[in-house]
């Protein structure tokens, strides 16, 4: 079996340039020479990208070394009241409120954001990325209209990715890091343990980090080398493209 493993850095952004080198540092030594590196353009409206040399250095010789880059959000952080209804309403008061920025944005504001996002990314080199993950996975309905609207053919979810294209979905188990610490890394862990029964089932495996500590944590480590122990084992690095092809 082809089997691929997606190992996706979020929150890739100037304020966390030192969490997300020694993740990369700590990958690259354990052979994981591709990852996906979701990118914010102006991280919270303070902090353009275009204005982190040092830090597009680093995502230029990644790119070009065929890592991916996902346009993760604009800027990162709620734009307003939470919009949406039902079970996506409650993940986000209680998941990633202040970060459920393509939850509080109509169509129209959503495809403009994308738009600015995607033209930051363009003139920071980095080209016009076709694929698009909301910050926190939290998104509405009505905000993936203007997604697909500003030419974007793929959104990445918590398990899995979507083709906006073709409206086809495909699950892919993920496990992995907050760092946010608490209760809610704890519920993370548990989640971890719970799909991982379901990972000797599936081809393809994503495991996620967002930024910690200056330098690696417990979990950061054990998730680094467990990524190191599957590509001994066979699994190969990919991205969000490959496994939609």
């Amino acid at each position: 079996m082809n089997r691929r493993l997606i190992v996706a850095l979020h929150d890739v952004a100037p304020p966390y340039e030192v969490q997300i080198r020694a993740q990369l540092a700590a990958l690259t030594a354990a052979g994981i020479d591709r990852v996906v590196l979701k990118v914010v353009p102006n991280w919270h409206g303070r902090f353009p990208l275009t204005e982190a040399p040092s830090l597009l250095d680093v995502l230029r010789r990644h790119q070009a070394a065929g890592s991916q880059i996902v346009l993760h959000g604009y800027q990162h952080r709620l734009a307003g009241s939470l919009r949406g209804g039902g079970l996506t309403r409650v993940r986000g008061e209680l998941f990633a409120r202040e970060a459920a920025e393509f939850m509080s944005l109509d169509r129209h504001h959503a495809q403009r954001a994308t738009e600015l996002g995607l033209e930051m990314l363009s003139r920071a080199g980095l080209g016009r990325p076709d694929t698009f993950c909301p910050p926190g996975w939290l998104i509405t309905s009505d905000a993936t209209s203007g997604v697909r609207a500003a030419g974007v053919r793929r959104m990445v979810t918590m398990f899995g990715s979507t083709n906006l294209v073709r409206d086809r979905r495909r699950w892919i188990p993920a496990i992995g890091y907050m760092g946010v610490g608490g209760a809610h890394e704890l519920g993370i862990r548990s989640l971890n343990a719970l799909v991982d029964s379901t990972v000797p089932f599936s081809s393809t495996l994503t495991i996620y980090f967002h930024p910690g500590g200056l330098t690696l944590g417990r979990t950061e480590r054990r998730l680094v080398e467990r990524a190191e122990r599957m590509v001994n084992a066979g699994w190969r690095p990919a991205t969000y493209e490959e496994s939609d092809a």
